[in-house]
């Protein structure tokens, strides 16, 4: 067992600019054995995702306020290395909000104060931060009950490319949507995303004003509007949606690291008698075993494809969360912060 962590201690939130290591400040502690009652875990993977830039800003209610020098939150999955807690074993796989470091050592809670939740030893770790983890489980939960999801809908996506957005288009036909149309930024993501993960059309932001590309492309208006982004991406959608609509708000990345603006199309919600909400998938935690065993047999079955963009190495963590806001990733962004024994 290694004798030194290294862990990504925060120090300032991004304002008017894009996180990275300028905000973080990296130190090295020696690895210390578990007393009673503690268990030593060491960090494989971390999850990158948008709204951690949220949880810096010390916006989101829900997140706990991370404070300068303190270790920056992430969710994880990792390996148990020493134990002296009854209900973990050296070799057991867990996942949790292990944060920014190499190794934890805790009384078998995570940084948030959530137990450390077992992984079966078959289970495909990356998984469970995943497609199997808050990233199905985000896309699942804003769909089919948000969003409450009909056969013959037609479906608008943004992000179509980045992790939720990517699942999301997929469970939209899997529920028999007529058209699933999503917006990502450059012709290969667009490619991917009609190509490999079987959306109808894909409205390339980049190359085209996406009012224009929505009322070119759309077949009928937009029953059920899945925002991830925000900005001028909302007003676009906004402003092609049906009597009735529902718009779920999932994220708003277009506005994490600068002031975000209103909806400009907002009256439409009352001329298409339309619904938005936002949401927090940790409010349904009731709803998870039914969609991960879902999601579970999906996968299995070929009828959800995803990507991985692992980024390797503990010290990119800054940069891989910088990347997000740049369009840098493809599917779900992790970082491999050690071997993985699933893989």
């Amino acid at each position: 067992m290694t004798e030194t962590t290294r862990r990504w201690l925060f120090q300032k939130a991004p304002i008017g600019e894009n996180p990275g290591p300028q905000h973080f400040t990296l130190d090295t502690q020696p690895v210390a054995e578990p007393g009673p009652g503690q268990v030593l875990v060491e960090t494989i993977y971390l999850s990158v995702d948008p709204a951690q830039v949220s949880w810096m800003q010390g916006i989101a209610d829900y997140m706990p306020p991370i404070n300068p020098g303190d270790v920056m939150l992430a969710g994880g999955a990792g390996r148990v290395l020493a134990s002296n807690h009854p209900r973990f074993k050296v070799g057991d796989l867990v996942t949790g909000t292990l944060g920014w470091q190499e190794h934890m050592l805790c009384d078998g809670y995570d940084l948030t104060g959530q137990p450390l939740r077992a992984v079966p030893a078959d289970a495909p770790l990356a998984l469970t931060q995943s497609v199997l983890g808050m990233t199905g489980l985000t896309a699942y939960v804003g769909l089919f009950h948000i969003g409450r999801i009909q056969a013959g809908d037609t479906v608008l996506v943004t992000g179509a490319a980045g992790a939720v957005g990517s699942i999301v288009g997929q469970l939209a036909k899997i529920a028999g949507a007529r058209q699933v149309v999503g917006v990502a930024g450059g012709a290969e993501k667009c490619a991917w995303v009609t190509d490999t993960l079987g959306f109808d059309a894909c409205i390339d932001y980049k190359q085209q004003n996406v009012a224009e590309g929505l009322r070119t492309t759309l077949k009928a208006p937009v029953d059920l509007f899945f925002d991830n982004v925000g900005g001028d991406a909302l007003d676009a959608g906004l402003g092609a949606i049906a009597h009735g609509a529902r718009i779920v708000v999932c994220g708003g990345i277009s506005g994490y690291t600068s002031t975000p603006r209103g909806p400009r199309n907002y009256l439409n919600l009352i001329l298409r008698r339309a619904r938005m909400e936002g949401f927090i998938v940790l409010d349904h935690a009731d709803l998870f075993p039914e969609a991960v065993r879902r999601l579970s047999r999906w996968v299995r079955d070929g009828r959800i494809v995803y990507n991985l963009d692992i980024v390797d190495g503990f010290e990119q963590t800054p940069d891989a969360l910088g990347g997000l806001f740049t369009g840098a990733n493809r599917g779900k962004r992790l970082v491999r912060v050690a071997a993985d024994p699933t893989a």
